[in-house]
């Protein structure tokens, strides 16, 4: 997975990696490259997804403008833009706010079994929720 360094936890439900969604693995990408210098393989590594599956959604994330490509030590390294961490935050506040209504609708056991906490950067949360455009 994603290297989380950021502080705060935000509740995710513990879903199978088998069945994520295109926007799961957008949100994984990004976390990835969020600090930048990451190639391919790291990237594959993160998100738990195939070569041919990683080159279709790096295309789609560079041609939304979410994902810079750079090269660096002749190697190619991909970065977070603006928008794609933009994206990221707001993905990480629906998130959040799926998690507390399945936690208030499901009984303990089954909420804290099936639940894990993963850390979100609430700050860059904040800041993309009142950038003006």
């Amino acid at each position: 997975m994603a290297n989380y360094r950021e502080q705060g936890n935000v509740v995710c439900f513990g879903l199978q990696r088998k069945y994520r969604s295109e926007i799961e693995i957008m949100a994984l990408i990004l976390e990835a490259v969020r600090h930048g210098g990451n190639g391919r393989y790291n990237l594959m590594k993160a998100t738990g997804v195939n070569f041919s599956q990683l080159k279709k959604h790096l295309q789609n994330m560079v041609n939304l403008g979410f994902v810079e490509v750079g090269i660096k030590e002749n190697k190619i390294v991909f970065k977070a833009s603006g928008d794609g961490l933009a994206f990221l935050a707001q993905y990480n506040v629906l998130r959040e706010m799926l998690a507390n209504a399945f936690l208030k609708t499901k009984p303990e056991g089954i909420a804290s079994k099936n639940a894990m906490r993963l850390p979100v950067d609430f700050a860059l949360v904040q800041n993309s929720m009142y950038k003006s455009k």
